[in-house]
């Protein structure tokens, strides 16, 4: 947890899951990347489900929701879904529950980041994990999510959202700007049409959070996309443009998939100069593999 003037930034963790190291780190070859992070014996890696949440004068705002608690036993088992703490206990941990949340701002729409959006209650019945929140998607994303392409069916999964379509709590958003007081949100595309860039800013201080176009701290690289970005040279563009950004070391870089950071200020060169822990909730030894 750390100030940005008057918004408190915090981590609250879904768990973690693993998906495929090569797929995580696209032309890079293994013998590189694992140098990194260490697959398991089915070349998964480990990965953090570790959502921001923004407190400001305004309300609550929720940046992605994790996986949630709607994944069938065969999906937990492929992805190793571990959750010590989803984002309900985590909330909890706090002193907060999911009514405490004013708004929730997504990134995308892939399982991993709008999961948790919904929830499956006590009766069986999926319902929005944040009752009073309001949603905040791009307009190409949800035309996507609702009308999912070929590839798209596999990661945009109609439990994630139809709850939400039928509460009325989805704000879409057309253009680039302030979406609520110091939010501001940029499209980006590159790992998927609709994809956002959110930046957190108060009192000349500012946090970016680049979602999947960079998804750990292993992923500096501008050329180290993932073979799950559906346009690669537009993510290679926008990593490069937020990059030359970040090296000027005001801005603080948010992670979501990191499993040991949940921010880092950067140097000339691109390095890790300052970086800020991720809560213990959310850095619990690992599973055995």
């Amino acid at each position: 947890m750390f100030q940005l003037g008057q918004i408190q930034i915090d981590w609250v963790s879904d768990g973690r899951f693993k998906l495929d190291g090569g797929a995580m780190f696209g032309p890079v070859p293994r013998p590189l990347w694992e140098q990194k992070i260490k697959p398991d014996d089915r070349n998964r890696i480990w990965l953090g489900l570790n959502c921001i949440l923004l407190t400001t004068p305004h309300g609550r705002v929720l940046l992605d929701t994790g996986l949630g608690n709607k994944l069938s036993p065969k999906k937990k088992e492929i992805f190793a879904q571990t959750s010590p703490a989803d984002v309900v206990d985590s909330l909890a941990q706090r002193g907060l529950s999911p009514e405490d949340i004013d708004h929730v701002v997504l990134s995308h729409a892939d399982f991993d980041h709008i999961g948790g959006a919904t929830r499956v209650d006590d009766t069986g019945v999926i319902r929005a994990t944040f009752p009073r929140a309001q949603y905040h998607i791009r307009i190409e994303e949800w035309e996507d999510l609702t009308q999912p392409n070929e590839r798209a069916k596999s990661t945009y999964f109609q439990e994630n959202w139809n709850a939400l379509a039928q509460s009325g709590q989805v704000c879409i958003e057309k253009a680039d700007g302030e979406w609520l007081p110091g939010i501001h949100v940029y499209h980006s595309g590159g790992h998927t049409r609709g994809h956002v860039v959110i930046m957190a800013e108060s009192e000349g201080e500012r946090a970016v959070y680049l979602g999947d176009l960079m998804p750990t701290r292993h992923h500096l690289n501008p050329l180290w996309v993932m073979a799950y970005d559906n346009f690669p040279l537009t993510s290679i563009e926008q990593r490069q443009r937020w990059l030359s950004e970040l090296k000027l070391g005001d801005t603080y870089l948010l992670f979501y998939h990191d499993t040991a950071l949940g921010a880092a200020r950067l140097n000339e060169a691109g390095a890790i100069a300052e970086a800020v822990a991720l809560p213990d909730d959310a850095i619990q030894p690992f599973p055995p593999a």
